[in-house]
């Protein structure tokens, strides 16, 4: 008996409902998340200066019950806190925001009353803001590259020509050991030159010049005297 009489309840509130119009979706739903701008999920070019959101219900306006906030990635809230109810759609609310957002990614937090069921909603979205487009970066030119590149060959050249500089400044004087060894040499081929006989006058002394002549001279006289 028990189970019949649940099953009449059921059939009565469903004829009341087919018989009022009302759909059973409606008597059941939210006034949930339908549309907004910026898009959900949406990059956008330009700092948006409001956040609207579309409902899939009417709200009802009662204060503290509806509301939009809006943060940065850095948890800062960036929304003026003056969200309200369209007067003319009561499907839409909106707040503003503060001027210049900077580039970056937002976090849109919602919560709103049904008018309808009386029911209360929630939920969030993201947008992210890109003012500054990310431009790729010149290709080079065939002069850029040769004038910045640096073949082996040139590292090459510059290293010898480094090195030949550095020969060419060699000073060319010899050193005092190099000389002591020359003048060496010299003495010892003078003394071991054989001799002609005669005083070399180059190398004798005035006295030796002397005793050479009176020795030729006598010489002379005893061949005469003969």
């Amino acid at each position: 008996m028990a189970a019949l009489r649940t099953l009449i309840r059921c059939l009565l509130a469903t004829s009341v409902v087919l018989l009022s119009g009302i759909s059973p979706g409606r008597l059941l739903a939210h006034a949930d998340y339908d549309r907004s701008e910026p898009p959900a999920g949406a990059l956008v070019a330009a700092a948006p200066t409001q956040v609207r959101i579309h409902f899939t219900q009417e709200i009802f306006r009662r204060q503290g019950v509806n509301g939009i906030q809006v943060y940065a990635a850095n948890g800062e809230r960036v929304d003026l806190d003056d969200a309200a109810i369209d007067d003319d759609n009561r499907r839409l609310m909106a707040v503003s925001l503060k001027p210049d957002l900077a580039d970056g990614e937002y976090v849109v937090r919602w919560f709103a009353l049904s008018a309808e069921d009386g029911h209360e909603g929630e939920g969030e979205f993201n947008f992210t803001v890109a003012a500054t487009p990310i431009t790729d970066a010149q290709p080079l030119t065939t002069t850029d590259l040769l004038t910045n590149a640096v073949t082996p060959s040139q590292e090459v050249t510059d290293e010898a020509t480094a090195t030949m500089t550095a020969v060419a400044t060699v000073p060319s004087t010899p050193t005092p050991a190099a000389a002591n060894e020359a003048t060496s040499t010299a003495s010892d081929s003078a003394q071991s030159s054989p001799s002609s006989g005669f005083p070399c006058p180059g190398g004798a002394s005035p006295l030796g010049l002397v005793l050479g002549l009176a020795w030729f001279g006598r010489r002379r006289m005893m061949r005469l005297g003969g």
